[in-house]
């Protein structure tokens, strides 16, 4: 049963994947805690959750938004702040039209994400 694993929560009715919460975590052991942050690029196998509403990958050490993102239809929130993302945001994100919750922050100056036209963010708040 998916709902007893740590970070991912399911609907009752239909057992579905809804939310996935792939934040660092803190492992203790003999020499003490250390975090369980994930590094690479964000595998397509997302694609599979689909009925995700809720994505939190912040935290990480992603570098990049992969434009398949933006085919996760149910996204109400997507949250990849703190990661160290470079590139452009990808236009595909303006296919989320359910999405209300977007955080791409980050606690440095470092970031260079850049993107040719914000206009697909039309129906947010800024």
């Amino acid at each position: 049963m998916c709902c007893k694993w740590k970070g991912i929560s399911c609907d009752n009715m239909t057992g579905h994947v809804v939310m996935l919460n792939l934040r660092p975590r803190i492992i203790y052991g003999i020499f003490g805690g250390r975090w369980t942050s994930i590094s690479g690029e964000i595998g397509t196998s997302l694609l599979e959750l689909k009925h995700l509403s809720h994505l939190d990958l912040s935290l990480n050490y992603f570098e990049k938004i992969p434009e398949f993102i933006g085919s996760l239809a149910e996204l109400t929130y997507l949250n990849l702040s703190d990661n160290p993302l470079t590139g452009f945001i990808p236009y595909q994100l303006g296919n989320l039209s359910r999405l209300f919750y977007l955080d791409l922050s980050r606690d440095d100056f470092e970031q260079s994400l850049t993107s040719d036209n914000l206009e697909w963010l039309s129906y947010f708040l800024l």
